[in-house]
């Protein structure tokens, strides 16, 4: 199998960075914590997916007590479950437990990253703020709570993603949710096509067009609307805007995604070059949402893919 080896290039400075989606990696600063006292300030520095920052993992919890829960990132999901989330805080063991309210997570879910960080698969919960609490092994000494620390929205769309383009066919699934023939779906503040409501608490309809990024989903009947921010993705690769690897291995085709690292926005006008001479490299320049296709047959083993604007 041939995959392509990546490098960077930059021809001329630019305001942001190239990430390019579906072949390059990004490369996030680091996470940094706003100021925790008195703070009106903030820190320039945004989480990975362009968000409010996590809280700084070297938070002090206070000389008396070395356990604590400060926080989740992404701080709200589906009320069905299967989100993957990461707990803030401190004091976390090898065996530490989670739970949602009443509902523990499933243990083989939970992966302690560090002493503050851990990984874990939201359970199914009713929709509303749960608190958040977690233990290290059976020692409840170690048990701390952080309450509503975590959100679970009323409603979520499958799939939560599609391409830019727009056409991607979702259902919206609510819970506890009465929507009827007048009501109207959006994503993005953009209504709907072709709606069909099934029941009560499920939407089909077809996603209009968009731009790149994690955009809200909202569903008004008479004079109610609920709204879920970050509920779909618009993205042309499983990266999205973000960066990253994805795909197969190469079979004669490459598609190359380039956008600004820091705002999300595609670059136009950005050259792909598959190959490490350029006089004899395959060089596309990506489109206006930011897509190069290389459909020129690509031989002779691994392949060298630049990006550069």
């Amino acid at each position: 199998m041939r995959f392509a080896r990546l490098s960077f290039a930059w021809i001329v400075a630019i305001a942001g960075a190239v990430a390019a989606a579906s072949c390059i990696a990004s490369a996030p600063t680091g996470i940094h914590r706003s100021t925790d006292e008195g703070g009106s300030g903030s820190s320039g520095d945004l989480g990975l997916d362009g968000s409010a920052p996590l809280p700084d993992s070297s938070f002090d919890a206070g000389p008396s007590d070395p356990h604590a829960v400060l926080g989740t990132k992404p701080s709200h999901g589906p009320f069905a479950g299967g989100e993957r989330i990461v707990v803030n805080g401190a004091g976390f063991g090898a065996k530490s437990r989670v739970w949602f309210g009443a509902t523990e997570a499933d243990p083989k879910a939970v992966v302690p990253i560090d002493p503050t960080m851990l990984q874990v698969d939201t359970p199914p919960g009713n929709a509303g703020p749960v608190d958040i609490s977690v233990q290290n092994g059976d020692d409840a000494s170690t048990r701390r709570t952080l309450a509503g620390g975590y959100v679970y929205d009323k409603l979520y769309a499958a799939p939560p993603s599609g391409p830019v383009s727009g056409g991607t066919v979702i259902e919206i699934i609510g819970q506890g949710t009465a929507w009827d023939a007048t009501s109207v779906p959006k994503i993005d503040q953009k209504p709907c096509t072709t709606v069909t409501i099934d029941t009560p608490t499920l939407i089909a309809c077809t996603v209009p067009k968009g731009t790149p990024g994690a955009k809200s989903v909202s569903v008004t009947t008479g004079s109610e609307t609920i709204v879920v921010l970050d509920a779909y993705t618009y993205e042309d690769s499983a990266n999205g805007f973000k960066g990253g690897l994805s795909g197969a291995p190469l079979a004669g085709h490459l598609k190359v995604l380039a956008f600004d690292n820091f705002s999300g926005d595609p670059i136009p006008g950005a050259y792909a070059i598959a190959g490490q001479d350029l006089a004899a490299a395959v060089v596309k320049q990506t489109d206006a949402s930011g897509v190069a296709l290389i459909d020129d047959s690509i031989a002779g083993g691994p392949v060298t893919v630049t990006v550069a604007a």
